[in-house]
């Protein structure tokens, strides 16, 4: 199922250090997210739903292409082909480049929403039920 997915996943270098202070714990010390990719996920959600992407400038990999599961797939091919409106795309466009655009955009917001007063992992929670469900 990922045949059309690069072998590496890339997030703009400038924002690294987003990623890596979300992987850690938040203002009281609870650890909000497990791995980098559930970070990437989230903020390509977060990106995609709002309708912003960002070029990722001076790409730095993050991980690879293995630790997306099949359900992981599925959503990146989701937003990929919601985007398109063609499977043709697919063939001749870089689904991972769409979105680590997506991502690049999103970071900014969740960095915010996982820091802001409260609690970290709370914030998200009511982020989800208000805005995506």
């Amino acid at each position: 199922m990922d045949e059309y997915i690069r072998r590496k996943v890339y997030i703009d270098d400038g924002k690294h250090n987003k990623f890596r202070e979300l992987k850690g714990s938040d203002v009281h010390g609870d650890s909000v997210f497990s791995s980098m990719k559930d970070i990437f996920m989230v903020a390509a959600i977060m990106g995609y739903n709002s309708g912003e992407k960002r070029e990722v400038k001076n790409g730095r990999d993050i991980f690879d292409k293995g630790v997306f599961n099949e359900h992981d797939l599925t959503l990146l091919y989701s937003i990929f082909l919601d985007y398109y409106q063609d499977v043709e795309a697919l063939e001749s466009t870089d689904v991972l480049g769409l979105i680590e655009e997506f991502a690049n955009a999103g970071i900014d917001e969740l960095y915010e929403l996982v820091n802001k007063q409260g609690e970290g992992i709370v914030n998200v929670v009511e982020e989800i039920l208000v805005n995506y469900s």
